[in-house]
């Protein structure tokens, strides 16, 4: 059994970051359902852009902003794979 496939689903869901590391490792995984991917993918982005927000409300700057950027892509670009496979699923019936 590999490592990823023993996360806590709560875990993988509501903090994907901790339990996956990188979009594609959730994309990848057998431990969620297609939809719960897409909403863990999606919570993700949502936090990522919840602290760029907060650095330019006068919270503590992130200092990892061009990091967070940068997986904001590979988010969207996750999103998309796991669009593009829905597609070829009804194309395919």
């Amino acid at each position: 059994m590999s490592q990823i496939s023993r996360i806590s689903v709560d875990l993988a869901r509501y903090e994907p970051g901790r339990a996956f590391g990188t979009p594609e490792n959730l994309v990848a995984s057998s431990a969620l359902t297609r939809g719960q991917k897409i909403a863990a993918l999606e919570r993700w982005w949502m936090q990522i852009q919840d602290q760029i927000k907060a650095s330019g409300e006068g919270m503590p700057a992130n200092q990892w902003t061009e990091v967070d950027l940068d997986l904001l892509e590979h988010i969207q670009a996750a999103l998309r794979q796991l669009a593009e496979q829905t597609g070829a699923h009804a194309a395919s019936r």
